[in-house]
């Protein structure tokens, strides 16, 4: 499975260049969608997790659409609170965290990322 996080996604622009990390496909300026197309289908069968698509939903769908009928064999999971509207696609709606949950997740990922956290209990 290939991750892509799009948090730092401000608009369309910024897509292909975070799946093309993602990818770790160079991509040239003159047709960005057209090489991760190529790619992803010369890679066959797997995974693409988009993370956090809230900010680029309709340029993710768009992205996504062409993206299967290039690669159909290979599978997209996004994490969103709006469905894409996509052809086939399957909503699985999720529950929050309990609070507990919530908390150890939050320090797991701090922690992740060099943070100094801990959590008083109390």
């Amino acid at each position: 499975m290939s991750w892509c996080p799009l948090a730092t996604a401000r608009d369309a622009r910024d897509v292909a260049p975070l799946l093309a990390r993602a990818l770790a496909v160079p991509l040239r300026p003159d047709e960005p969608r057209g090489q991760l197309a190529r790619a992803l289908a010369s890679r066959g069968p797997g995974w693409v997790w988009f993370d956090d698509a809230e900010g680029v939903h309709d340029a993710l769908a768009d992205l996504i659409a062409e993206l299967r009928e290039a690669a159909p064999e290979r599978c997209f999971l996004t994490t969103s609170r709006t469905a894409l509207q996509l052809p086939g696609e399957a909503v699985v709606p999720l529950e929050p965290l309990a609070p507990d949950d919530g908390a150890d997740l939050f320090l797991v990922r701090a922690q992740a990322r060099g943070a100094a956290a801990e959590l008083d209990r109390d």
